[in-house]
């Protein structure tokens, strides 16, 4: 077994403490955002979109239980989601047809054919960010003196 020095020893300590704290703020990042897409429930089978510039409304919950961390190397977190729409959601954007002519959706039990759809931008990350980022110095503190003690 390899001799390991009380140096090595304290730096792989702060080593794993510093990954506790990120790993903590990006899990906070997480609570964050969901909080966000919580605010704010749509009513089933109505179109009830949020107003521009406010988190989107909730309809299934699918992309507020979407987002997850995981671990990139020690010290570095990703936090995300799969869902193609959440980015057209926080930035807002222009969707139009693949194929054909013609974006067909329903509407409160009507049909609608329309060439484009523009979605206007209601940030939900972002918001989250700024929150966290005032915030996370303190949390990897707070994590490391518990991690160190």
């Amino acid at each position: 077994m390899p001799y390991k020095s009380r140096r090595d020893e304290l730096d792989e300590n702060f080593a794993q403490a510093v990954d506790a704290g990120v790993e903590k703020v990006a899990r906070t990042l997480v609570a964050e955002i969901q909080s966000n897409l919580n605010k704010r429930k749509s009513v089933k089978g109505q179109s009830s979109p949020s107003k521009p510039g406010q988190p989107p409304a909730n309809q299934s919950g699918a992309l507020m239980r979407s987002f997850s961390t995981k671990r990139v190397k020690r010290a570095m977190w990703a936090v995300g989601t799969k869902l193609k729409y959440a980015a057209i959601q926080e930035f807002g954007g222009v969707i139009t047809p693949k194929n054909g002519k013609h974006l067909v959706f329903k509407i409160n039990d009507n049909f609608v054919r329309v060439k484009r759809v523009t979605i206007p931008s209601r940030p939900y990350v972002r918001p989250a960010l700024a929150k966290i980022n005032k915030r996370a110095a303190g949390i990897i503190a707070e994590t490391f003196e518990k991690f160190l003690n």
